[in-house]
């Protein structure tokens, strides 16, 4: 303001100094670039929205070096979304706050397909087929190493493992171990059963085959012997019967008449 006395008759010159009042920014420019979140990469073609109260809904795609930029932006808070096929998506908040470029970062983590993954599950059961209860079933060559035990119904299974091939070894006291081998080349469910055989069971079949054995020893033994005396007579040379040699007929010379007297 400017105070200034004014005497009738004269004239007053008044020098006034203006100063500028600075006027703030109102608007800024929002720059940003998108990202793989492991290599850090960027990533062209990424859709970029940007929405706030102050502006209708925009959209952009980024360039080959991931950059984006909405110009000329009221300041003020705006929300950010950003997607781009076999990404996921992120939404994040940003503020455009200054005159200029105000800048963001964008990170995208690429989208992991789904390991396939295999159950094996199957039965414990003795010969007769009546279910084995608290066999246990060991997976073999794996790491770390896994364990279970089949259950009332004498089933065992083992879930989530990976495709391959699986050694299965089935203990249970009183019988003999069980190995198995399987290769699991798809996802889903593979069965595997066990019919475990008892030690006794297997004790007494190998004593009825040892006897087996040796009837059957017993039997060709027997058999050469037989051959060997058939042979034995096949070959004996035949008895030959004692040549008769006759000897040369003596002829009987007559003896002379006697001579009679005269």
């Amino acid at each position: 303001s400017l105070i200034a006395n004014i005497t009738a008759g004269k004239i007053i010159k008044l020098d006034v100094a203006l100063v500028a009042i600075p006027v703030p920014p109102t608007t800024g420019n929002l720059v940003g670039t998108v990202q793989d979140k492991d290599t850090f990469k960027p990533l062209k073609d990424a859709l970029v929205n940007l929405t706030g109260d102050n502006i209708d809904p925009m959209e952009m795609t980024s360039n080959l070096s991931g950059g984006f930029i909405f110009p000329d932006l009221p300041l003020g808070n705006y929300s950010l979304n950003v997607t781009l096929n076999g990404y996921y998506g992120t939404d994040m908040a940003v503020e455009v706050s200054q005159e200029g470029d105000n800048s963001v970062s964008v990170v995208l983590e690429m989208v992991t397909p789904p390991v396939p993954r295999v159950t094996l599950k199957g039965l414990v059961v003795d010969k007769k087929g009546t279910p084995i209860v608290g066999a246990q079933v060991t997976l073999v060559g794996v790491t770390p190493q896994m364990v279970t035990y089949s259950n009332s119904t004498g089933a065992y299974v083992f879930v989530g493992l990976h495709l391959g091939s699986f050694i299965v070894k089935v203990t249970v006291p009183g019988y003999q171990d069980s190995v198995q081998s399987i290769n699991a080349t798809a996802e889903g469910t593979v069965v595997l059963d066990f019919t475990m055989t008892s030690k006794a069971s297997a004790q007494t079949g190998l004593g009825t085959t040892a006897q087996y054995l040796l009837m059957v020893l017993i039997l060709l033994m027997l058999v050469g012997i037989a051959l060997m005396l058939l042979t034995g007579r096949k070959k004996e040379p035949k008895k030959q019967r004692p040549r008769t040699v006759r000897r040369p007929l003596k002829r009987k010379v007559p003896r002379p008449a006697a001579i009679e007297e005269e």
